[in-house]
């Protein structure tokens, strides 16, 4: 390229806090950009970014960051000349591809790319919490965490809160759609061996790459905003970012850094229940996560709407990535972590209740398994799901008996607006 793509946003940035943002719409695939029948200027435009003199091809790209701005909003960021701009980024020569490349960046995350809370708020539907949480005021956002009981799964013991340095981030429908084809264009990166794409390819998805990890702790920002108003629960760890250090393995941000929000906590979890609103489609916003380095993702039960197949393949996009399916079923019991698994009380109504157990019983089997310890028999639940009918063995006053029980779901109580 003739001008350093450096230069190139030194241009853009000033320009992108000019003008309004447009409707929300989201993209597929770079063949769905295909070529437009545009403004004729617009596409006079897409030539000039990769031929002519200098000043042709800024006062091009110029022109093209501030059509996408001022794009009016019912035609939809992916229509005019959002589509010609993502069309140039996958064809032409290395230059158009590469300033288009560097526009979408601009649209992405300058300094007009994001909402303010009370924006966003008036385009999402939320609850209002009942109450605060730790003397904090009460969030839609950011709900306070459930308490776990005795027998619930380990997850539900997990830290879920906001970072006190943590600051909720909401992109425009048009940053959020010029995010979304960094990413598409990204995906180059990711060679086979045994057929690379052509080398301008690799080039342009280096291009995106670099744009995607430069804004890198934007994403983040983004990424747990969405998630935590879809129902996940996304959780940090102080100690975890102590452990690591800084500049500790590879591919963990810019130079080998491991990204961590502000204030040195380091992403540890991210939980997805039940209550998940985003389905499949909502999985996008765990790849915004890419560069976080290694973080667990927990998956508690079904999903109504999401693939488990397209959760497993996140694994493809961030490497680091430990997904633990865990079950929400639960027997319904109290008891210590000792050796055997003696029941010292029951949850009224809950699943041993219901099947006849009482305090003073020891839990021998369940299902095919012998239990040894309530730390055991929560592993054991995993392979479960609630509300499925399994036999359990328990000893009373030394005799043995083998019941049906119907296990419980802790999500029915410990989760608001659920029955």
């Amino acid at each position: 390229m003739s001008l350093a793509l450096s230069s190139l946003l030194a241009v853009l940035v000033p320009l992108a806090a000019a003008g309004p943002t447009s409707a929300e719409a989201s993209p597929t695939s770079l063949e769905d950009a295909g070529p437009q029948p545009a403004v004729p200027s617009i596409q006079a435009a897409i030539v000039e970014l990769g031929r002519g003199p200098v000043e042709l091809r800024e006062a091009a790209t110029r022109q093209l960051l501030e059509a996408g701005l001022a794009e009016s909003p019912e035609h939809g960021p992916t229509s005019g000349v959002v589509r010609a701009v993502v069309a140039a980024a996958g064809r032409g020569n290395l230059e158009r591809r590469s300033r288009a490349v560097a526009i979408l960046e601009a649209w992405a995350f300058g300094p007009n790319s994001q909402l303010t809370a009370a924006e966003a708020l008036g385009l999402v539907s939320s609850e209002q919490s009942d109450s605060p949480d730790e003397g904090r005021p009460a969030n839609p956002l950011f709900p306070p965490p459930s308490r776990p009981s005795s027998d619930e799964p380990p997850a539900a013991a997990a830290k879920d809160d906001r970072s006190p340095h943590e600051t909720p981030a909401f992109a425009t429908p048009l940053a959020e759609v010029a995010e979304r084809w960094l990413d598409e264009l990204s995906v180059a990166r990711i060679i086979d061996p045994d057929d690379p794409p052509p080398v301008e390819d690799q080039a342009v998805a280096a291009l995106a790459t670099a744009a995607l990890m430069t804004h890198d702790a934007v994403r983040r920002q983004r990424a747990c905003t969405a998630i935590r108003l879809l129902g996940g629960r996304v959780s940090f760890d102080e100690t975890l970012f102590r452990s690591r250090g800084l500049g500790r393995g590879l591919g963990r941000g810019i130079g080998g850094f491991a990204p961590q929000m502000r204030g040195g906590e380091e992403l540890s979890e991210v939980v997805l229940t039940p209550r998940w609103s985003g389905g499949t489609e909502g999985l996008y916003h765990l790849r915004r996560l890419q560069y976080v380095g290694s973080f667990k993702l927990r998956v508690e039960g079904i999903l109504t709407g999401t693939d488990p197949q397209a959760i497993l393949a996140l694994k493809q996009v961030i490497d680091r990535l430990e997904i633990e399916p865990v079950s929400t079923a639960t027997l319904g019991i109290q008891a210590s972590t000792s050796t055997p698994l003696v029941v010292s009380d029951v949850v009224p109504g809950g699943a041993c209740a219901t099947a006849g157990l009482r305090g003073g019983d020891t839990i021998r089997r369940l299902g095919d398994d012998d239990v040894y310890s309530l730390p055991h028999v929560k592993e054991l639940l995993r392979k479960y799901q609630p509300h499925q009918t399994v036999p359990l063995t328990y000893e009373r006053y030394g005799r043995r008996h083998t019941v049906d029980v119907t296990l419980g779901d802790w999500l029915d109580n410990k989760l608001p607006g659920r029955r």
